[in-house]
């Protein structure tokens, strides 16, 4: 009787702990999804959203698969750049002109989204 009792009460533990851990988890992705929302309603404010699709990089995926953390710098590296001037005059050229964009803080990382657009 006791074995059961025993066996009762930690099917009982295991499955308060599998739905604590499912809330926790959806809920974690829901922030994660509010905090792309916003980190994407920044970046279409940018000029660095223009010089993204610009460059064709996919601006969706790249939000949807950027770490965090990394979207968090590319935007500040916008944000307070000393180059606004060259890139609002990149910007204004024809698309089919060469531009260098190296002055841009955020170059190796667009050079680097570049390298995995080119997967399907």
């Amino acid at each position: 009787m006791q074995t059961v009792i025993f066996i009762a009460a930690v099917c009982l533990v295991l499955t308060v702990m599998g739905v604590t851990l499912a809330i926790a988890f959806s809920g974690s992705r829901d922030v994660g999804a509010r905090v792309r929302r916003r980190l994407a309603e920044r970046l279409r404010a940018l000029p660095f959203y223009r010089l993204l699709c610009r460059r064709k990089v996919d601006v969706v995926r790249h939000i949807a698969e950027a770490p965090i953390e990394a979207l968090e710098k590319e935007l500040k590296n916008c944000e307070v750049c000393p180059n606004v001037r060259q890139c609002d005059e990149a910007l204004a050229r024809p698309e089919a002109e060469e531009v260098d964009y190296s002055f841009c803080p955020n170059e190796p990382a667009i050079r680097e989204m570049g390298k995995n657009k080119a997967e399907p």
